[in-house]
């Protein structure tokens, strides 16, 4: 039975105890390791294990010097923090391009919206329009309507007096009225006076040798009725 190689006493021969990879040595649980510590090991790691000594032997031959492991170390971190560094100088980018999207849209939005709201008022001003233009279409048509009883009335109230001489200074009511006496009252028994003439005035051209015809507009167009009735009855009979 081999002694532990730390405290040098006999080692247990129930085999509690830990064995070095390294030296081949053998020690105490409570020279080495803790024996919680030991019971929570794998078996592999507890084959791997090695004492103090081996430990710090294998530091010195094997591993890196401290200062290089650390200097490794902190390049290793600035490299992380420069990419870090450019991923948030990314994100910023990119956010800000977001947010300049973000504006643009809502500017179109509310820009869009406006050509809505124009074009709504638009159709309602072009419906306005539409029953505006209907309404003066009617009374257009009104309008058209009366001017063409107008002048037809005008028409059936007019008589032309041709072949009567044209003087300067003529009182044309006092002409008509003696024309229509000759003419008029002593052949059909139609009184034309003053008082039933509306207006009186020559118009058109004169023909060669004689005045501008008279045109006279009777206040009552039963007049021009009764004269044209009485002219026919005067024409069947001869």
């Amino acid at each position: 039975m081999s002694d532990c190689d730390k405290c040098g006493e006999k080692l247990p021969s129930d085999g509690g105890f830990i064995p070095c990879l390294g030296c081949n040595g053998a020690y105490h649980y409570d020279c080495s390791i803790q024996l919680s510590t030991y019971n929570g090991m794998d078996s592999q790691k507890r084959r791997k294990w090695r004492c103090v000594a081996c430990r710090n032997k294998t530091r010195g031959q094997d591993t890196k010097p401290m200062d290089e492991t650390n200097s490794s170390f902190v390049d290793d971190i600035r490299q992380i923090k420069k990419i870090v560094e450019q991923m948030t100088t990314k994100l910023d980018k990119n956010s800000e391009e977001c947010a300049k999207i973000a504006k643009e849209y809502e500017e179109i939005r509310k820009t869009q919206e406006e050509l809505q709201n124009s074009m709504r008022n638009i159709e309602k001003k072009v419906n306005e329009l539409l029953v505006d233009n209907k309404t003066k279409d009617n009374t257009i048509r009104i309008l058209s309507d009366k001017i063409a009883e107008l002048e037809q009335d005008g028409l059936e109230r007019n008589i032309e007096i041709f072949g009567v001489e044209e003087n300067e200074g003529e009182v044309l009511e006092d002409i008509v009225e003696k024309v229509t006496m000759e003419k008029v009252t002593n052949k059909f028994g139609v009184t034309i006076n003053k008082n039933s003439i509306e207006e009186v005035k020559r118009n058109g051209r004169g023909r060669a040798g004689k005045g501008r015809p008279i045109v006279v507009k009777v206040k009552n167009g039963n007049l021009k009725r009764m004269i044209l009735k009485q002219k026919k009855v005067v024409v069947k009979k001869t």
